[in-house]
């Protein structure tokens, strides 16, 4: 429901860089969202569920840093 409603972390990422007005630099970025959404949304209507790198995603504190 979130990439419906155009909540998720792509939508989200893409509006914020759009927000920052990168202009051309922000292309590439904005082109691998949208086709990450792409295959994403295909394979949600194949399978009914979410891309496992998506559904099972866990915050990495060791690489991320805490909460």
């Amino acid at each position: 429901m979130t990439v419906v409603n155009e909540l998720d972390r792509f939508h989200l990422a893409e509006d914020v860089v759009k927000r920052c007005k990168l202009g051309s630099d922000a292309k590439p970025f904005i082109q691998m969202v949208r086709e990450k959404l792409k295959a994403h949304s295909a394979y949600i209507r194949e399978r009914g569920e979410d891309m496992p790198e998506l559904r099972d995603w866990r915050w990495d504190a060791a690489r991320l840093g805490p909460r």
